[in-house]
């Protein structure tokens, strides 16, 4: 209790003084904005990653900066391919938050996160790092997470969540949610603790019948809460010890699914560490593991955060396309927050003002500056980006239009998201579609459910 108020004090401090709390809690901030992007298709291409995705008219890693800098971080790093520095770049020109970013651009463009990692070497020098994925959207103050890790003495601690609930769902939405894998996760806390004392994917275990665990794990923790429905914010804190362990493994290549399950496995053995490891690390200052018998052991502990539902509070990813249709969906609703470089909500407009015909707009809808919309267009529960041009008699329900798009007069757009510079004809029909970056939809073309790309025209999802 007494440190959990001593923590609470010094992030007060930190706030109505100003300080940075990157030197005070001494943590770097790395962000993660590599990546193929295989899954946000037809969305995103060499020039166009996923950092710089606009979601409700702002790029997607703008959400983190202004997270971060609600948290009093004023440096951080962010690790990308060289093509997503230069657009990262040019948009950080007009960033007037007070945030230092200096950039890694990562030699493989293949590479995981703990590759990223391990590339930045010795400009780590923090006792504690905070990962943190571009995709991520979250209303949640940081400084929760690192307190919680700080109190804990943790070699890691992760944030979860409940999913967020997505109103205006389709039948497509659902199905193509229910087909994505890779994300699911058997979660085990110690319960009435943040002991982090499973982490298992929920598709190493598709073929079998039950979950075993280990003897030695029910004898230290008989009463485990397991969570099958929580999401990994890809947000993690480690201390120096799992940074050491993550350059001795040196065949790991991903943080969440590889060196997160190791610690939480690794916190369980009776010696945790094998006498090599101590002559690869010996004693340094601020460094837990030890050369030195005559010390203890440095000893294993994972905690996460958990964020129940109906808290007020946003966390979700935006790692695919139907996440990305969510995302639009219910960050309108956190906007004024999100965008806040404080704790208080900021004033965003929704619909630009230089938007000529701003009665045919719903309130629940965006529109960036200089875009036109046509005479007796409708316009529900979507967003529009900067500088597109819609023509007369238009509907657009339930739909992302990204920036520079024109969409031909006579058109019907529902649950659709339209890329950068798209085309779309006069009087066409598409419904749950996806159409490509700068990709033309030929006039009275009806297509449903389908990814519209140039190089194969029209894929059944």
């Amino acid at each position: 209790m007494v440190r959990r108020a001593f923590s609470t004090v010094v992030y007060q401090a930190v706030t109505w003084f100003g300080l940075s709390i990157s030197r005070m809690l001494e943590v770097q901030v790395v962000i993660m904005a590599g990546g193929q992007n295989s899954r946000m298709y037809p969305l995103t291409n060499e020039r166009l990653g996923k950092a710089m995705l606009p979601v409700c008219n702002a790029p997607m890693i703008s959400y983190v900066l202004h997270t971060l800098v609600r948290a009093r971080v004023d440096e951080a790093f962010i690790c990308a391919s060289a093509e997503a520095i230069k657009e990262i770049t040019i948009f950080l020109q007009d960033f007037s938050l007070p945030i230092r970013i200096d950039f890694e651009i990562l030699r493989d463009s293949e590479g995981g996160t703990a590759d990223a990692i391990r590339q930045l070497g010795d400009r780590l020098t923090a006792p504690n790092i905070l990962v943190v994925a571009c995709d991520l959207l979250t209303t949640l103050p940081l400084h929760r997470l690192l307190d919680l890790h700080r109190l804990q003495d943790a070699t890691v601690t992760c944030l979860f969540a409940s999913p967020a609930k997505v109103e205006s769902d389709t039948p497509t939405d659902k199905r193509a949610r229910k087909e994505e894998t890779g994300d699911e996760d058997y979660v085990g806390l110690a319960a009435g603790t943040s002991r982090l004392v499973l982490l298992a994917s929920q598709a190493d275990y598709m073929d079998e019948e039950s979950l075993d665990l280990p003897l030695g794990l029910l004898r230290r923790h008989p009463d485990i809460r397991i969570h099958t429905d929580l999401l990994d914010a890809h947000c993690y804190v480690l201390n120096r010890l799992a940074l050491d362990i993550l350059k001795e493994k040196t065949n790991f290549i991903s943080i969440r699914s590889e060196l997160i399950p190791h610690l939480v496995r690794r916190q369980h053995r009776r010696h945790a560490f094998e006498p090599s490891f101590f002559h690869k690390h010996p004693v340094r200052q601020q460094s837990v593991a030890s050369f030195s018998t005559d010390l203890p052991a440095p000893s294993l502990s994972c905690h996460a955060l958990v964020l129940p539902p109906g808290e007020g509070t946003l966390c979700m990813r935006v790692s695919t396309v139907p996440r990305y249709g969510d995302a639009h969906r219910l960050v309108p609703k956190y906007l004024k927050r999100l965008m806040s470089p404080t704790e208080d909500d900021v004033d965003v407009p929704l619909v630009a003002e230089d938007v000529k015909s701003a009665t045919q707009i719903g309130q629940d809808s965006m529109v960036g500056p200089r875009s036109t919309i046509g005479e007796s267009t409708s316009l529900k529960r979507s967003v529009v980006g900067k500088q597109c041009v819609i023509g007369d008699k238009c509907k657009i329900t339930n739909s992302v239009i990204m920036d520079f798009v024109t969409i031909g007069s006579g058109s019907t757009i529902t649950n659709c998201v339209i890329a950068q510079n798209a085309h779309v004809q006069a009087q066409c029909s598409l419904v749950n579609c996806q159409v490509a970056m700068s990709h033309t939809v030929l006039e009275k073309t009806n297509a449903k459910s389908e990814v519209v790309a140039p190089d194969n025209d029209y894929l059944k999802m």
